[in-house]
């Protein structure tokens, strides 16, 4: 027996009422009496990790196996000196613990920066349902 969506039709087109439809709707919303914040928050958090993670890969292979500015050259007294230099495990270790601890702390900012604009959003929307309350009579400001 197949497994069945209510909310999908048997076309694999998300219906009007889903959430993926209010999105939409909302998106569209020119007057901005609907947030889409809330629901793009987690696509923006998954996004964040995944840029931070392959930043940081990338960061960490760069300490193991020396890819650095070797193209960076300069000329001093007829001596020739150059931005490159042989990559030690010491160092690839070292690199990589700053570049986890960097990235631990990367992701922890991110989170904040999301969750205080979900509170300013959050606000906007409270705000918004008082005054409407305030406006048909059911609250004095």
């Amino acid at each position: 027996m197949a497994d069945t969506n209510v909310n999908q039709p048997a076309g694999g087109v998300p219906a009007a009422d889903s959430s993926f439809g209010k999105f939409l709707t909302a998106l569209g919303n020119v007057g901005f009496t609907k947030y889409i914040t809330t629901t793009f928050m987690r696509v923006m958090f998954i996004v964040g990790v995944v840029f931070i993670g392959f930043s940081s890969l990338y960061a960490i292979l760069n300490g193991f196996l020396g890819f650095s500015a070797s193209w960076i050259t300069f000329e001093i007294d007829g001596e020739v000196f150059s931005a490159a230099s042989e990559p030690t495990f010491a160092a690839g270790l070292v690199n990589m613990i700053v570049v986890l601890v960097g990235a631990l702390l990367q992701i922890c900012m991110w989170r904040v920066m999301l969750e205080v604009a979900h509170a300013v959003v959050r606000t906007a929307e409270s705000w918004a349902r008082i005054q409407q309350r305030a406006s048909s009579g059911a609250v004095t400001l």
